[in-house]
């Protein structure tokens, strides 16, 4: 697929109030399942692909996506250890689209997709790994994680 953010039709309002509403949930099911300290490091993580989802089908959206993969563990009344949930975060669809632009290559843990696609002809592709590497992005979700922690328990100083 290829497209320029300003060419793409807006996403339907229904599509939109999808959105919004994983969002929220996602939220919500964190509290539920007794993890707040994944909530903001899971909405920081899905804000970097912010825009992807005019590239992809609505099944692939990344807060559609996780906002399914948490409503599977509030079933189940637990979420797994932190190594498991950030594995199962970096399967989801979304990990395995690559972005360019004029020979760049969008890097999703150093830049929003919207601020990568901004005004220019972006390419989109599914690839058969994620880019970063799973590996990568599980650290970097573990990290954001240990320092959301440490904050909360230092009293956010």
């Amino acid at each position: 697929m290829t497209a320029t953010m300003s060419r793409l039709p807006p996403l339907s309002d229904e599509r939109e109030q999808e959105r919004r509403q994983a969002t929220m949930t996602i939220a919500l099911f964190l509290d539920a399942l007794g993890e707040p300290g994944w909530r903001t490091v899971v909405l920081q993580w899905l804000a970097q692909y912010e825009g992807l989802e005019r590239y992809l089908w609505p099944e692939d959206d990344a807060a559609v996506q996780v906002q399914n993969l948490l409503a599977r563990y509030t079933e189940e009344g637990h979420l797994p250890d932190a190594e498991a949930f950030v594995t199962a975060l970096t399967e989801l669809p979304h990990c395995f689209y690559k972005a360019s632009r004029n020979g760049k290559r969008w890097d999703p843990l150093n830049q929003t997709f919207a601020d990568f696609a901004q005004g220019e002809l972006v390419d989109v592709w599914s690839w058969p790994h994620p880019e970063p590497s799973a590996a990568t992005v599980q650290s970097w979700l573990l990290l954001k994680y240990c320092q959301t922690q440490t904050q909360s328990q230092s009293g956010g100083s």
